[in-house]
């Protein structure tokens, strides 16, 4: 973010309100082009709506959670806590609470992903320049596909 002439506190308050790592890494090249703020906004909604299955998806196991909290889990929940979580709803059908283990999933997916983001915003002057945005986007893919690997079809 820092490549893309982002000062430290501004991609530090990014870090923290936009949660969403492809998010990040589609709007960080258009900004450092200087793209409109409609552009940047509009291209991180469309990426993000895939959100819009994973609420559809949880919203059965959320029943009778509070508007906060569904919003807040909202914010904290990420593809890697949304998958844990629905592994572990349909390993467990009768499971109640499935809104605590997504609250723990999510909350230590969004820890981890504060302190490598903070870690990378920080350190990011070592990072050659040469290697750019697109060499993340493929670690940030790599790192979230090789888990989800199993089984031969997968």
């Amino acid at each position: 973010m820092l490549k893309a002439g982002l000062a430290v506190g501004q991609a530090s308050g990014m870090s923290l309100a936009v949660f969403a790592g492809s998010a990040q890494l589609a709007a960080a090249p258009l900004m450092a082009q200087d793209a409109s703020l409609a552009v940047v906004l509009i291209t991180a909604l469309i990426i993000n709506l895939r959100f819009i299955i994973y609420a559809a998806a949880l919203a059965p196991h959320l029943r009778g959670v509070s508007r906060v909290q569904k919003l807040a889990l909202g914010y904290l929940s990420g593809d890697i806590s949304f998958v844990v979580c629905m592994q572990r709803v349909a390993s467990e059908p009768g499971r109640t609470h499935a809104s605590a283990f997504l609250y723990g999933a999510a909350g230590a997916n969004w820890l981890a992903w504060q302190v490598s983001s903070f870690a990378g915003i920080f350190l990011a002057s070592f990072i050659p320049a040469s290697w750019g945005l697109d060499f993340a986007g493929t670690l940030a893919l790599t790192a979230l596909a090789i888990p989800l690997v199993r089984s031969a079809p997968t």
